[in-house]
């Protein structure tokens, strides 16, 4: 009768399959546990420091830069706290002995791989449109102590970074506004230099102030030049009214017969012609003292033979007259003719001094015109000089205040009030390391081990062709397993595999116990490790960091 062998469980195969595997079990969890443990006790442990920071804003006396410092300054802090350039400024005061010793790009390098990756920053704020923002910022490193000497560097570079470019920049626009403004006060002394100089040359009494506002008297030389018109168009109308009854009297004299035939007693024609001659004689020398010539001069001469013939004349004439003795018909001048020509006299007298009287009032004239042009020049000028200086004082006005404006917001930032930032939390020194755990790792690294341990064990035995277990024997055969006869080693083998047993398992304790003893001692008391393994571990360390 066949005899069917009873198959074992699932479960009873697989601890069997650990049994038979136990090594590439504990192997892996003791080396893995070990080398975690090492891992967990030399790892630098890092130290975290937090510090927060209110920005709010100012009142309106800080100007542009108080009322939204907190909104402004809040979306450019994280830019700001994690610039290169400023952490390598904060490093070099602090001048750490791992980044004085580096060059230009390995303190790059540094920053970006040491310092940047443990510094966070973050922003929050207190609602919509608030006036306050926080800061956080918090940084990791294995010193306790640099931890926050580093954030107290930083936050006072930034702070003081903020305040500084803010000063600085409303002081060199206050500068620039005063510097404007002194220049805006010489532009008004020139001004009023030039009017001054402008009055002073051209004789322009200064303006007067009245309700209707500045009234500048008008110079004399217009009225002048207004009555010199008026005057001149008078002489010309008298030149031409006289040269028309010049003409008309000279038309009616040349209309006369020059002479008249008229009958007088004995003495009167000659008396007449006597008194002529002593008139003619008296016009010529009236006429030669009149006109102050000189003895020897021509007309002088001239105007003596003329005085001299009528003295002849008027000898003879009287000679006739005496010997006249009875009233006779003689020929005379036309007395009509002889009015009219003294009238013409008189005329062309007056005529030449409204003539020579309407030249000089024309040169006259002339010169006022010139004066008066170059009054309305001025006057022009003056214009646009006092244009220039209203302008000018209107801009000083607003440059003026403008700058009370800058001084103002100056004062502000150099004074307690013009300081935005207010430290909520200032930095301290950790007491504990935060990070790494090295609970966790060491807890980590036993269930890799074990994990990885199972894993092998699993991997090895069920990777091979063959058949396990009777029960997988059966499943493939026609005919049921009778029973099963177990491995047959000789001593051998048996001998061989307890070497190798006694062999890995040394050799796994001995590993084992050397990076316990070595773990320990670095930690208590790394004179008793060799020089050589402690420089390897500081390497190995740096490499962490």
């Amino acid at each position: 009768m066949a005899i069917e062998v009873e198959a074992a469980g699932q479960v009873d195969e697989f601890i069997r399959v650990l049994k038979r595997r136990i090594w590439w079990i504990v192997v892996p969890l003791c080396v893995i546990g070990s080398l975690g443990t090492f891992y967990a006790v030399i790892v630098p442990k890092k130290y975290v420091s937090e510090c927060k920071v209110i920005i709010r804003n100012l009142g309106d006396d800080a100007g542009e830069f108080g009322r939204n410092t907190a909104e402004t300054e809040g979306q450019v802090a994280k830019e700001e706290l994690t610039s290169e350039t400023r952490i390598a400024t904060v490093l070099d005061g602090l001048k750490w002995g791992e980044f004085q010793g580096l060059n230009g790009t390995d303190k790059e390098e540094f920053i970006k791989d040491k310092i940047l990756p443990s510094l966070q920053v973050s922003v929050a704020s207190s609602g919509r449109n608030s006036a306050r923002r926080t800061v956080t910022i918090s940084f990791a490193h294995t010193d306790q102590e640099k931890a926050p000497a580093f954030l107290i560097a930083l936050k006072d570079e930034w702070t003081g970074e903020v305040l500084g470019r803010e000063r600085k920049q409303k002081e060199a626009t206050l500068d620039e506004a005063e510097d404007m403004l002194l220049s805006l006060n010489a532009k008004l002394d020139e001004n009023g230099e030039t009017i001054a100089t402008i009055r002073q040359d051209n004789q322009l009494p200064p303006a007067i102030m009245t309700p209707q506002g500045l009234v500048t008297s008008q110079p004399a030389a217009f009225s002048e030049r207004d009555k010199a018109k008026v005057r001149l168009r008078e002489l010309e109308e008298e030149i031409r009214e006289g040269e028309d009854a010049f003409r008309l009297k000279t038309a009616e004299r040349d209309s006369l017969p020059p002479e008249d035939a008229v009958e007088f007693a004995e003495d009167d024609p000659l008396s007449l012609e006597l008194n002529a001659l002593d008139e003619q004689i008296n016009r010529a020398e009236l006429d030669i003292e009149s006109k102050g010539w000189a003895p020897g001069h021509s007309e002088r001469r001239k105007a003596e033979r003329l005085i001299q013939k009528l003295k002849v004349k008027r000898d003879r004439v009287r000679t006739e007259r005496d010997d006249q003795l009875s009233t006779r018909q003689i020929v005379r001048p036309n007395s009509r003719r002889v009015l009219l020509s003294e009238e013409l006299r008189t005329l062309e007298a007056q005529i030449g001094i409204k003539t020579r009287r309407r030249d000089e009032l024309d040169a006259r004239l002339g010169e006022l015109k010139q004066q008066t042009e170059s009054l309305t020049q001025a006057f022009r000028q003056l214009d646009t000089l006092m244009t220039t200086k209203a302008v000018l004082e209107a801009s000083k006005l607003e440059l003026t205040s403008k700058v009370e404006g800058l001084r103002l917001e100056v004062r502000t930032l150099n004074s307690g009030q013009g300081d935005p930032f207010e430290v909520s939390k200032p930095p301290s020194q950790p007491t504990r390391p935060t990070s790494p755990n090295p609970w966790a790792i060491s807890f980590g690294a036993i269930v890799f081990g074990l994990g990885l341990g199972f894993g092998l064990a699993i991997l090895l035995e069920y990777s091979k062709n063959c058949f396990r277990s009777p029960r997988e024997l059966s499943r493939v055969m026609p005919h049921p397993v009778l029973g099963t006869i177990n491995a047959i080693r000789t001593r051998r083998e048996r001998a061989r595999a307890f070497v190798s047993r006694v062999a890995l398992g040394g050799g796994s304790i001995g590993f084992v116990v050397g990076v316990t003893f070595v773990t320990w001692a670095w930690a208590n008391d790394p004179q008793s490790l060799n020089n050589e393994v402690v420089n390897a571990i500081d390497k190995f360390r740096e490499l962490l960091m």
